[in-house]
């Protein structure tokens, strides 16, 4: 046999190999999404934690691991979880929103707001641009939040949370008239949002 015949025998061996291991990996994933369904969020991580975990899997593993400790509280095991997903993959933007949403959860905007606006340098993103309008109206900063959500009121003039943070802006940097404009804008495209019917008197 050729030398070129046996390193392609070895490579092919090799991908068998592989795609079996990821293949017997599968029930594991799912045992961790159903606990996860079920309430039992321990069960979900200690199903993680049998994988693996090769170079492959092993920043996905712990986007699901960084997600899992988030929902519970724990908030220092989540960051960690997310940055060393980060490190596996730099342009992972799920892992640094991740890091953006445990900053949020404990309150810490600023970081927080630092991290998405980091994140937002390798593009546009919907949810990234709401959790940036979250903490601009955590912070106060109506002016900040006026811009962020005029801006995208008019990219995504469909989606009502846009519109709802604009009114928010505009309520608090006293300008009625366009606040209210903005809620029936709101209105228009959720009729039961209770904070919208309130401020235009329905």
């Amino acid at each position: 046999m050729k030398t070129s015949s046996i390193a392609l025998t070895l490579l092919l061996l090799g991908s068998t190999g592989l795609h079996a291991q990821a293949a017997s990996e599968l029930p594991l994933w799912q045992t961790s999404y159903t606990r996860e369904a079920t309430g039992d969020l321990n069960g979900a991580l200690a199903a993680l934690q049998s994988l693996s975990g090769d170079n492959d899997s092993r920043p996905l593993i712990l986007l699901r691991e960084g997600w899992l400790f988030y929902r519970q509280n724990q908030f220092n095991a989540a960051w960690n979880a997310y940055a060393e997903s980060l490190a596996l993959n730099p342009d992972s933007l799920d892992a640094r929103m991740g890091m953006m949403l445990v900053r949020m959860a404990q309150e810490r905007w600023q970081e927080a707001r630092r991290i998405g606006q980091q994140a937002l340098e390798s593009g546009d993103n919907y949810l990234l641009e709401l959790h940036l309008m979250q903490c601009e109206e955590a912070l106060k900063n109506w002016t900040g939040l006026y811009n962020r959500s005029i801006k995208l009121s008019k990219r995504f003039p469909s989606e009502i949370y846009p519109w709802l943070y604009l009114a928010r802006a505009e309520k608090w940097l006293g300008n009625a008239t366009q606040a209210r404009l903005s809620y029936q804008q709101v209105l228009r495209l959720s009729p039961g949002n209770q904070e919208a019917r309130l401020y235009v008197g329905l």
